[in-house]
């Protein structure tokens, strides 16, 4: 059982040193310098997806707050804006 596993993992390894046209992810990095430059794709990449959510979730606040639920929201606004012009 174990034998055959190894076998198919060495064969799949084996398929991942040489590129295909239709194949996804990277070759096995033949340098350190390929590692490298995976490893920050992988480190950006999180950030990105980080931004990405936390700008998703701020934008999905903002429409929650302000266009679904206006009439509770816009009737503080109304106040501050007369206690604005009484000051002024």
């Amino acid at each position: 059982m174990f034998e055959s596993l190894f076998n198919t993992i060495s064969i799949i390894l084996a398929q991942l040193k040489y590129s295909n046209q239709h194949k996804l992810g990277f070759q096995m990095p033949a340098s350190s310098t390929f590692e490298r430059i995976i490893d920050l794709h992988h480190f950006v990449f999180f950030f990105l997806i980080i931004i990405l959510l936390t700008v998703i979730w701020l934008l999905l606040n903002l429409i929650d707050t302000f266009i679904i639920f206006p009439n509770i929201y816009n009737q503080n606004i109304n106040q501050i804006e007369n206690l604005f012009i009484f000051i002024h």
